[in-house]
């Protein structure tokens, strides 16, 4: 299932997801351990709002490959744009198919994916839930989810009992506004059901009460609490990627890193690349094939 970490506050917003995947096909949950899977995306919109998603669940959905005006072949090596036909992808290359075009507002980019989501069959048929953070042009910082689960009235925070319903059809959102619904915020999703300890619950709480003096502090923080969590639960890779937002700069006002944490690279691993959609273009392919690993000769 995965496991996305997250913290937020008037310093920012810090995102940890793991590359694990696990093929279900043969009946039972096998672990991939020579392939990572990114599980994020981010966007940055023509007002300037930058928006990370993280996501548990599903780890592929079927998509319809926009036109993003690339040829066949040549500089983006392998080739094999075909715009309009459908086809399965990662998760996150789904992200970027459906945002394209998109200005890149915060609303926009809740609404398409909430719309979007229970017409593909992969998110529909599981428990799927999109995590992230966003910051706003002036500043603003605030929080969001979108899941299909069916957590009802009289459910209480820690209770799993979604877990034992069917999905919902529908993708509800829910939004965090830091400084106006909440001072800080701080959230865990996927495997964490399952896996976590007092000890780990009471570092994020810790965590969103206080303010870094180095920014990577916490994506380092957040890092070493995924590798611990992927040592006792085998759908967390100790690996992972963290992103953090700076409301206070704006170029480009991220930072991006990636915590192999022991773990060994898979030869097919673009290191160092972002997968993005910039003011509606998708700049995935480009940063991949600046970043990515050489294989055997």
């Amino acid at each position: 299932m995965s496991l996305n970490l997250a913290i937020a506050n008037a310093r920012g917003v810090w995102l940890v997801a793991d590359f694990r995947i696990s093929d279900v096909r043969v009946g039972r949950l096998t672990p991939r351990e020579d392939h990572w899977s990114p599980k994020y995306y981010m966007v940055i919109g023509n007002d300037g709002t930058r928006t990370a998603i993280t996501y548990v669940g599903a780890a592929e959905a079927t998509g319809i490959e926009p036109d993003q005006g690339l040829p066949a072949t040549g500089f983006y090596g392998k080739g094999e744009f075909k715009p309009g036909r459908r086809k399965r992808v990662p998760v996150s290359q789904w992200l970027g198919w459906i945002l394209y075009g998109k200005v890149g507002s915060l609303e926009e980019i809740l609404e398409t994916i909430a719309l979007e989501a229970p017409k593909t069959p992969e998110l529909r048929n599981v428990h799927h839930s999109f995590n992230g953070g966003s910051v706003k042009s002036n500043g603003e910082v605030s929080t969001f989810v979108i899941h299909n689960f069916d957590v009802r009235d009289g459910d209480s925070k820690a209770t799993t009992r979604w877990l034992n319903r069917r999905p919902l059809r529908k993708f509800h959102t829910f939004q965090a506004v830091i400084g106006q619904t909440h001072s800080g915020w701080a959230g865990a999703w996927g495997s964490w059901v399952d896996a976590r300890r007092p000890e780990d619950e009471a570092l994020l709480e810790q965590l969103v009460e206080n303010f870094p003096r180095d920014p990577k502090d916490y994506l380092r923080a957040l890092a070493a609490l995924n590798r611990r969590v992927g040592e006792r639960e085998q759908t967390v890779s100790a690996a992972c990627q963290g992103i953090f937002i700076d409301p206070r700069s704006d170029s480009p006002g991220f930072i991006s890193e990636q915590f192999p944490n022991g773990q060994p690279v898979p030869s097919d691993w673009a290191e160092g690349a972002v997968r993005a959609n910039l003011r509606g273009i998708d700049i995935t392919q480009l940063t991949e094939e600046m970043f990515r690993v050489p294989g055997p000769s």
